[in-house]
């Protein structure tokens, strides 16, 4: 007979255990929101893109001694393609010795507000 309690404290507390651990998984994956999994892709996309471009100013900053703009680099050939993700502007500010592009993306969150990303010569992205 105590063999059988024991057999059954077991397996309550294993139940316990995995109930308690399906809701933590759960509630880490945010729940049964769909959106959540294509939102995450189109952010990485759009770090992708970014950091993409920032290689671009660095190689033509060694290249031609300043810093260009998304038009020139598209001109010299430093990038082929204008990036082109789900209605996301991309623009460029060009100093001298310092660049920043920045990434205006209305869908990049679930909720659909405007996010904006950005990076600069330090190859750090930023988001707002």
């Amino acid at each position: 007979m105590g063999r059988l309690f024991g057999f059954v404290g077991v397996l309550i507390v294993a139940a316990v255990g995995a109930y308690l651990y399906s809701q933590q998984a759960q509630s880490a994956i945010g729940g049964t929101n769909d959106a959540a999994p294509t939102a995450t892709l189109n952010v990485i996309g759009i770090q992708n893109d970014l950091l993409a471009l920032a290689n671009a100013e660095r190689s033509h900053l060694a290249l031609e001694g300043k810093y260009a703009s998304i038009d020139e680099l598209l001109a010299s050939k430093d990038i082929s393609t204008k990036p082109n993700r789900d209605s996301c502007t991309y623009d460029s500010s060009v100093r001298e010795m310092s660049f920043t592009v920045t990434a205006t993306c209305p869908s990049a969150t679930p909720s659909g507000s405007a996010r904006v990303f950005s990076i600069d010569e330090t190859m750090q992205i930023h988001s707002e």
